[in-house]
């Protein structure tokens, strides 16, 4: 991407790419016998654009939310299992 200001204007001309990852990891702990009961893990991947034509407009994959959401959804399943024992 290449970006130049002069003294008719400015502007912004290219696309610009990467990849994006997150990875979460919780351990579940029972406290009163001080030990590790469980563990659940979530991966997110996407790729993040910024297409500029006059003027960049970022596209960021949302990774983060996603790995976020996952590891909720599968400690609600974990406690789910656990309370119906």
């Amino acid at each position: 991407m290449s970006c130049a200001v002069g003294p008719g204007g400015g502007g912004c001309f290219g696309f610009v790419w990467w990849d994006t990852a997150s990875v979460y990891e919780t351990n579940i702990w029972d406290l009163k016998n001080a030990r590790s009961i469980g563990a659940v893990s979530a991966d997110a991947s996407g790729m993040s654009y910024v297409p500029a034509l006059l003027v960049p407009v970022p596209l960021i994959a949302r990774t983060q939310n996603a790995a976020c959401k996952g590891v909720a959804e599968q400690l609600k399943g974990f406690f789910a299992e656990d309370a119906a024992l």
